[in-house]
């Protein structure tokens, strides 16, 4: 069997080796020529599959190592009974976790006191289901809304829009559609940002179509105090420069890159292609290096101020804000071969469970609320 692999997908070769032969391309050269013999193919969410790509191949099977389809013309595999396989869920901690040190960066910033504050979640999936669990440990309120979710007896729980748009912070978290009674394209327009705070803190870690950027580019401009945290974009890797000279953050679609998410969905669709050529998928095994770093917070008192520092000691977005920053000093023609580089370079970021936290006897509170979170607590000596 012949695997055609971005190259830029984490343990790629390491799993994929194991079913055949690996070749690994640069995501420019996943083209009709190279993929034309090729039996599987593994990619991320830069590369278009369409009939362009794939007439005339003898792809039996696509893995996207993302969550989001949109980059795929799923009716046309449909079509040629090729199946699709994503790894959908597999980033929610990582992308939950950005959106928490993104608020607690912004906190210190520019003074906003979280406590008391209220996030609309637009899209309660794998990520926003996440977050709003993190959310509720810090003691944040929630407000939710998702047009698909039931309760157990088959009704609708999170249908009230409104409510959920006079939230403090809206932060989305939706699949990128075109069809359907609900399509997210384009949702976040003009009349969808009428209806925020002025000083709202806004969110998009889902995929930049769902924004009008030229509306929210607008809104930002007559809403001074509002606060734009932004890492996807729409015709990435060509950003928006006006829109993101208006980001207070803005990174580089990296919000689910931590190395655990990216682990976790290399081994989700070598998996589901196992299981589609029927081959035992156990025999690729990958553990990332034991790379625990450890926080002492055994003289803090308050919840608050250890959550927020441990927070920020496991990921500070700032690092990727200003890695980004670099792209208002490059050549414009050059600009979309940066953007592309700090993700297919974007170094080794560890989840919560990984940070290891030193805490005394009497601070009971403090050790519940971070192993919540899902920090690592360290035991007591002896």
């Amino acid at each position: 069997m012949k695997i055609v692999a971005d190259k830029a997908i984490p343990y790629a070769r390491r799993f994929f080796s194991t079913l055949g032969e690996v070749v690994p391309l640069d995501s420019k050269d996943i083209t009709p020529e190279s993929v034309r013999d090729a039996d599987c193919l593994v990619i991320r969410s830069v590369t278009r599959v369409d009939e362009h790509l794939l007439n005339g191949s003898r792809v039996k099977c696509v893995a996207s190592n993302s969550s989001g389809t949109d980059h795929v013309d799923t009716g046309y595999l449909d079509t040629r009974a090729v199946p699709l396989f994503n790894a959908k869920g597999c980033n929610a901690n990582s992308v939950a976790e950005y959106v928490l040190s993104c608020l607690f960066v912004l906190s210190e910033q520019f003074g906003i006191g979280l406590e008391g504050k209220t996030a609309g979640i637009i899209g309660c999936g794998h990520v926003g289901a996440r977050l709003r669990s993190l959310l509720h440990v810090t003691g944040m309120e929630t407000q939710v809304y998702d047009p698909f979710i039931r309760d157990e007896n088959g009704r609708f729980v999170f249908r009230d829009l409104d409510s959920v748009l006079s939230s403090d912070i809206i932060t989305l978290h939706v699949p990128l559609t075109t069809a359907g009674e609900y399509p997210s394209a384009h949702m976040v327009d003009r009349q969808f940002l009428g209806r925020l705070k002025n000083d709202v803190i806004f969110v998009n870690t889902a995929r930049g179509g769902v924004v009008n950027e030229r509306d929210l580019v607008d809104f930002a401009r007559d809403n001074g105090a509002c606060r734009l945290v932004l890492d996807v974009w729409d015709n990435e890797p060509d950003i928006n420069d006006e829109l993101f000279a208006l980001a207070a953050l803005a990174t580089p679609h990296i919000a689910g890159y931590s190395a655990q998410a990216r682990l976790n969905a290399t081994r989700r669709v070598y998996e589901q292609v196992c299981g589609y050529f029927d081959v035992d998928a156990t025999a690729a095994v990958v553990i990332l290096a034991d790379e625990d770093a450890e926080l002492n917070l055994s003289g803090f008192d308050g919840v608050a101020d250890a959550v927020r520092t441990a927070v920020l000691a496991s990921y500070d977005v700032r690092s990727d804000c200003a890695a980004l920053k670099g792209l208002a000093e490059t050549e414009p023609h050059k600009r979309g071969a940066m953007f592309n580089s700090l993700r297919t370079e974007y170094p080794s970021r560890r989840e919560f469970p990984a940070l290891r936290v030193a805490l005394s006897d009497n601070q009971g509170v403090i050790r519940e609320t971070l192993s919540a979170l899902g920090f690592s607590i360290k035991p007591p000596p002896g």
